[in-house]
Parts: C-alpha cells; sequence; structure tokens
C-alpha cells in the first residue's frame, strides 16, 4: 500500500502532470467554472459540464499541450539564461580588459623607470672612466695625488645630474601642490591633470622617493600629499610660491 501512494505521490510531483492539469483547466474553464460556480442544481450544472466537453477536450488535447510545453520549456529557459548571460560576459569583459590597460600601463612606467636608472648607472660609470683616465694621463706625481683627491672629493659631494632633473609633469605636480598651500589630497591631484591614475601614482612615488613630496593618510579625505622642505625651496625657486 506503501508503495502505491509513492507511485502516486511521484507522479503528482512530476512536472509533466502539472502542464497537463494547467492545460486542462486552460481549455475547459468554462464548465468547471460552471460545474463548481453556477447557483443552479447540480443536475443543471453537470448536465452543462456534459455538454461543453469531452474526451478530446479533457484528455487528448490537455496531454498533447502538456507534451508540447514539456518539449518548448527547457528551450525557453535555455533561452532566457542565454540572453542574460550577456551582460555579465561583457562587464567581464570590460573588467579585464581595463586590468589588462592598466597593467600594460604599469610596465611601460616601470621601464621607464629602469631605463633612467640604467642611464643613471651608465653615467656613473662613464664618469669614473673619465676620472681614471685623467688620473692615469698625469705623470707628475704630486700633481696625480692633487687630482685625484679632487675627484673624490667630488665623487664624495656630486652635482645633482641629468638623472636627478625633474620632469616636466614632476613639476607639474609640484606647482598644483604649491597653489594649493602647499598640500592636496589625491582625489583632487588626480583629478587636475588627464594623464591617468597609474601614471600620476608613479611620478608622485618618484617624488617622494627623492625628498620632495610627502605622504599621510588621512581617514577623513584618503592620502594627502605635503611638499617636504626640500619641495617648498623648489617652488620657491621656481616661482610657484
Amino acid at each position: 500500500m506503501k508503495d502505491i501512494f509513492e507511485a502516486i505521490e511521484t507522479r503528482v510531483k512530476s512536472p509533466v502532470f502539472g502542464y497537463f492539469v494547467l492545460s486542462m483547466l486552460a481549455v475547459n474553464w468554462k464548465p468547471f467554472f460552471f460545474l463548481f460556480f453556477d447557483d443552479s442544481s447540480v443536475t443543471s450544472r453537470f448536465s452543462y459540464f456534459d455538454l461543453h466537453s469531452s474526451y478530446t477536450t479533457l484528455l487528448v488535447y490537455p496531454a498533447l499541450l502538456a507534451a508540447l510545453y514539456s518539449i518548448i520549456y527547457p528551450w525557453i529557459q535555455y533561452t532566457f539564461i542565454w540572453i542574460s548571460s550577456k551582460p555579465a560576459h561583457l562587464k567581464n569583459l570590460q573588467t579585464l580588459t581595463a586590468e589588462h590597460k592598466r597593467l600594460i600601463e604599469q610596465q611601460k612606467l616601470e621601464n621607464v623607470r629602469n631605463e633612467q636608472k640604467k642611464e643613471a648607472e651608465l653615467e656613473v660609470i662613464e664618469r669614473a672612466k673619465r676620472d681614471q683616465k685623467v688620473a692615469e694621463e698625469i705623470t707628475d706625481e704630486e700633481t696625480r695625488e692633487k687630482v685625484q683627491s679632487e675627484i673624490d672629493e667630488i665623487r664624495q659631494n656630486p652635482h645633482p645630474s641629468s638623472s636627478d632633473a625633474l620632469s616636466t609633469e614632476q613639476i607639474e605636480i609640484l606647482k598644483i601642490i604649491a597653489e594649493n598651500n602647499g598640500s592636496i589630497f589625491k582625489d583632487s591631484l588626480i583629478q587636475s591633470f588627464s594623464w591617468g591614475t597609474i601614471t600620476i601614482e608613479y611620478y608622485i612615488e618618484d617624488l617622494i622617493s627623492r625628498k620632495y613630496v610627502v605622504s599621510d593618510q588621512r581617514s577623513a579625505g584618503g592620502t594627502r600629499f605635503s611638499l617636504t622642505t626640500k619641495g617648498k625651496k623648489y617652488a620657491i625657486d621656481c616661482g610657484f610660491a
């Protein structure tokens, strides 16, 4: 007996059975409505139901509609899933493209920084070679020692080389900071230029490493950049302040 009830329950829970019941109600809605809700006698209602329904409307048509819907429904569901997946795919693609561009820009800036370091190292090497050559060409021992002493002093207190010079972009950044009373928040600085966030961050980091600018984190307004004493002196020398 239990197996019979379980079998019946399985059939009732089947989607096909649900499609069949809905189809039967849709095809025979008038007879069913009259049968259950009309105020006439029971005999009249059954007579109306028998007159306006048949084996075809109660079984054949609902069965065909249920079968058709069972076949079409997965395709309808697949179509909606496919349509809804398109915006998500485009969003992910846009995110990946932006990240790819950011990495490319970051790599370019790293290459520029490496080239600057390489040029500075080559300049130091060339200067050392020239100094060594000058010292070797002097035959007088006393003069050679004097020249070597002067070379050593220059090496200990070198003048700023071309690699120490600020770029035009960095000068513009210092100018903007100076015009804002010597400090500016990161968001405001980024909005002041059209170079892109990565580019500005690169120049700022270089200015910080060269002691022109110092940064501090403010909980309210985010990161703030301020001129150091060296940066203020540079701004004064350039007429920015």
